[in-house]
Formats: structure tokens, sequence, C-alpha cells
């Protein structure tokens, strides 16, 4: 259990030495050598001879070096408040960190891989930046549209070409991944996203025998109709904007305020794919951090807080309450779902896109190298 077997690190290392023997043929297996994400992954655990290292060890220091990540991003946010100091604890010991480091799941690795991409966005290397975000997109895929929001926040005219271009040169190599994997698991506990409602509707419709069934499919159209119809009325309802407290800033795009774009786009991108493990919620306390140095106003709002940490700590993990898992987890469902509204709605206003033609006018500028 927990950090002494990091099943998925160990399952995704046998199957890259599998996959030095029998190639694609992992993307077919059954248990051993089983393999669901981008070949990329295998070439680099097979280049760096990690399958020779103990485990434990790569494990270990994955968890560290995520865990860097995460208390680089508290000293750039500077919470200033002990209550925004404690609500920032709790997000951090919540169970999507207890899952990941339970699991060691290559996720801490796309985590660092835009990280580090982001932090060069800003610098004369934001190419550098563009080539590990498609990394990362190479290697677990949801993050390859990335690469078409990054230009929002670059310097220069040339690199975002080259942000478009990339996706545009990656997306090919990336299907032909996707096409490889006979299935996707659909999880409903221990996950989030947007068909969650309508499969906890099947739950209980087999439970109390309603008598019908939402295909997955249809879960999912379901659910991203009660997305888009949540973000519209986010969008014209001035009460609901100043009950959650939602307002905008016209900064500058600093360093936080371009990770908190990127981060909080991971997991809106995860949250409309379909269902997740609940382990990429550590996108959403990334974003969650950088918000109380990009909003504080939101940050601080009660109503907001509730949201947030009912989205981290409403999963799978009931802390032993019997029967209690289907009501706690349903509703942190509802609050993942809340979260991504509110998140869409931060973005459209960050990135301008109330207006198309100002938003034309940013991504054609051409801003000159500091």
């Amino acid at each position: 259990m927990g950090g002494r077997n990091y099943s998925d690190l160990n399952s995704v290392v046998l199957a890259a030495s599998c996959y030095r023997e029998i190639g694609e043929r992992v993307y077919s297996m059954d248990r051993e050598c089983a393999y669901l994400y981008g070949r990329t992954l295998l070439n680099l655990i097979n280049f760096s001879h990690l399958a020779q290292i103990n485990i434990t060890i790569v494990g270990a220091a994955a968890m560290v070096a995520l865990l860097a990540c995460f208390f680089y991003l508290i000293f750039i946010a500077s919470p200033k408040s002990f209550t925004s100091q404690m609500q920032i604890f709790l997000m951090l010991i919540s169970p999507c960190f207890w899952l990941l480091f339970e699991r060691g799941n290559f996720d801490w690795l796309v985590f660092i891989l835009i990280f580090l991409g982001v932090l060069t966005l800003r610098t004369r290397l934001e190419i550098l930046g563009v080539i590990l975000i498609g990394i990362s997109g190479l290697i677990k895929f949801y993050s390859l549209p990335l690469l078409l929001l990054i230009p929002f926040i670059m310097k220069n005219r040339l690199s975002r070409l080259a942000s478009i271009v990339a996706f545009i040169a990656l997306l090919p190599m990336t299907l032909e991944d996707i096409s490889l994997i006979k299935t996707f698991p659909n999880p409903v506990f221990a996950a989030f996203g947007s068909p969650a409602l309508g499969l906890w509707a099947n739950i209980f419709s087999q439970q109390f025998n309603f008598g019908f069934k939402l295909s997955d499919f249809n879960a999912h159209i379901l659910g991203l109709i009660i997305f888009v119809s949540a973000v519209s009325l986010v969008l014209y309802s001035n009460q609901m904007r100043s009950r959650l407290g939602l307002s905008l800033h016209s900064r500058d795009y600093s360093k936080v305020k371009s990770l908190y774009i990127i981060f909080s786009g991971t997991y809106l991108i995860n949250y409309l794919a379909g269902m997740n493990y609940d382990y990429r919620l550590i996108f959403l306390v990334a974003s969650l951090i950088l918000c109380s140095r990009v909003n504080p106003e939101l940050f601080s709002n009660g109503l907001f807080q509730i949201i947030a940490q009912s989205s981290l700590w409403l999963t799978f993990f009931y802390f032993g309450i019997p029967g209690a898992i289907n009501a706690l987890a349903v509703l942190g469902n509802i609050a993942q779902g809340l979260m991504a509204v509110i998140i869409a709605y931060q973005i459209i206003g960050y990135l301008d896109l109330f207006h198309p033609l100002s938003l034309l006018k940013k991504l054609t500028k051409v801003h000159a190298n500091n």
C-alpha cells in the first residue's frame, strides 16, 4: 500500500520493458504489460533506463520534485493572511495527493513538464516551454490543447506561431497513440469530469429501480450541456458573480498569472474531456494556490472556499463513514463542476474572449523581449 509499491508507476515501467520486446502489442494486453498512454513515455523510460532504478526511489524522488513545485507556487503566491495559509494547507493535504502518492501515476511528470514549460514562456527560452508542454501532451494527451492556449501569454508573434504549428504537428502523433488504445477506463469512484452526474444518475437508477440508463456518450453530452448553461448563467448574471466574488483584474500577464491560466486551463480540459481519476485534481490545487494571488477577493470569498474545499475533499475517500460514499462523492462532483464553471469564466475574462477584436489585436501584436 501507499508509497511502498507505487502501483501505477510500477505498471508503466513494466509496460516500457515489455514495449522493447512486443512493441505496440502493449496496447492490447489486459493485465501484465497493459498500457494506456503515449508511446513517448515508454521511449523516455527506456532511454533513461528508469527500469534499472529501484521503483521506491523513483517514486519518492518524483513526489519530492512535485512537492517542490507546489512549494514554489506557494512562495510566489505569498498568501498573507493566516486564513488563506490554512486554506492552502488543507488543499495540500487533500485526498488527490494521497491517491497520487499512493499510486505514483505519471501525472506527476506531466505536472512538472507543464510547470517548467510555463516558467520559460515569459523568457527568451519560451520555445523551450513549447517543447516541454508538447512533450507532456505526447505523454498523457490532455495537455496538448495547452499549445493553443499558451500563445495568449507569450511574448512575440513567432513564438505564438511556433506553438500553433507544434500543436498541428503533434496532433497526428497523439491521435495515432489514442487509436492504439482499445478502451479507456471510465471510473465513477475517485474520479471527476463532466459526465459524472449522468453516471451517478445511472447508479441511483439501478439502486432504486428507476428503469433508465444513460450511455457514456449521453452522460458526457448531458454534462457538457449543463456546463455551457452554467457558464452562460454566470456570464449574464451580475447577482451570481457578486455572490461568488467573481471579479477580474486588468493586469499584465505576470509569471503568476501565466501559471494560473495554464493550470486552470489544464483542470478545465480534464474536466471537459471526461472522467479522470482524482489525482489530476492536483492541477486544480495549483490553480487555487495561484488564485490567492491573482484574485484574492475571489479566493477569500466564503462561498468560493466552500466549493473549492468540497471539490477536493468530498471524493471516494469518505473517512470510513458507513453509507456516506454516494452522498459525499456526488456533492464533490457537483463542487468540481462549479469550480470548472468559475475557472471557465476567469479564463474567458483574463484572455479577453469577451471581445474578439481585442483578442485578435493581442495575438498579432509583437512584444519586445525583456
